[in-house]
């Protein structure tokens, strides 16, 4: 009898882990059967890319060679879907995927690990439900919907409206792209950049490179470096000083990194100049200096 019991509640153990976990695992092994029958980027990805994201014809080959293998990945191995009566095409997929993996262009493993799905909209949408940041930050209170351009979930998905990835794709230097922003969110939630004691010692340990200081940006020296940078630009808000960041980075520090990923990729020299220990931060967080480089048109080719 004890037996018996013993069997079921093993049995029921391992039914709820593959519930819980099943999802994760067939993610998992659908990433690696993608990534070991890989095929060709086909040729014409670049040309649309090229049209579409014209800021990232910065990068050098290399650099460019391994966003192309990023994209394919994401658009392989995620679940994408059109929404609001879009029709989904591959040049949507390239767009945003294109934008998306700028930022994880130089960080080690598989680019966004915890996404799980992409949605479309043809333009501003309102949510079915609001995704507060503020309350993931455990400080806030029930909001209405409003429209949006974007939203990121800690649960793995992220909406997009496609006129706001078109425009953002098409202006590099205006500062301002939903995809950065919504996909520098996806980032904050896997290393809890804005709560807490972040963990970044998968960042600063797993390449073979390694990086300066290597206590930047991890722990309380990023948290320290991010309430500084978030008070003093609430400041400048507050008193209507002009800032190189939009008046919606002072919404709370979650919003203040993505508004400053956005901006450190499309105005890098203005962020550089206005908040000099942020945009080193960001720069060793994301392995890249995009002020530091030759912003001539090389071409996506």
């Amino acid at each position: 009898m004890i037996g018996g019991l013993v069997f079921l509640a093993g049995a029921a153990l391992l039914v709820g882990g593959y519930l819980a976990l099943g999802p994760l695992i067939r993610r998992l092994v659908t990433y690696s059967i993608a990534r070991e029958g890989r095929v060709p980027v086909p040729a014409d990805w670049r040309g649309v890319i090229e049209r579409r994201v014209p800021g990232l014809g910065i990068l050098t080959d290399a650099q460019r060679d391994r966003l192309l293998d990023a994209v394919r990945d994401l658009l392989s191995t995620r679940h994408w879907e059109a929404c609001g009566g879009l029709a989904l095409t591959t040049e949507m997929q390239l767009t945003i995927a294109a934008q998306a993996c700028l930022l994880t262009l130089e960080l080690p493993g598989d680019p966004y690990p915890r996404l799980k799905a992409i949605l479309i909209y043809p333009s501003t949408f309102v949510p079915g439900h609001s995704v507060d940041m503020r309350k993931w930050m455990h400080a806030s209170v029930a909001e209405p919907a409003l429209p949006e351009l974007g939203e990121a979930w800690p649960t793995g998905t992220v909406v997009i409206a496609w006129d706001a990835a078109l425009d953002g794709g098409a202006n590099p230097s205006d500062g301002r792209n939903v995809v950065i922003h919504e996909f520098a969110h996806l980032i904050d939630f896997q290393y809890g950049l804005t709560h807490g004691d972040p963990d970044l010692t998968g960042l600063l340990h797993s390449s073979n490179e390694p990086i300066p200081a290597p206590d930047i940006p991890g722990g309380q020296t990023w948290r320290r470096m991010l309430a500084e940078s978030f008070e003093r630009h609430c400041g400048d808000v507050e008193r209507r000083v002009p800032t190189v960041l939009d008046r919606y980075a002072a919404t709370n520090e979650a919003e203040f990194f993505a508004v400053s990923t956005e901006v450190f990729f499309e105005q890098p020299a203005k962020l550089r100049a206005a908040y000099p220990q942020l945009y080193d931060h960001l720069s060793r967080l994301f392995r890249q200096d995009p002020a530091g480089r030759d912003r001539a048109e090389k071409g996506f080719h």
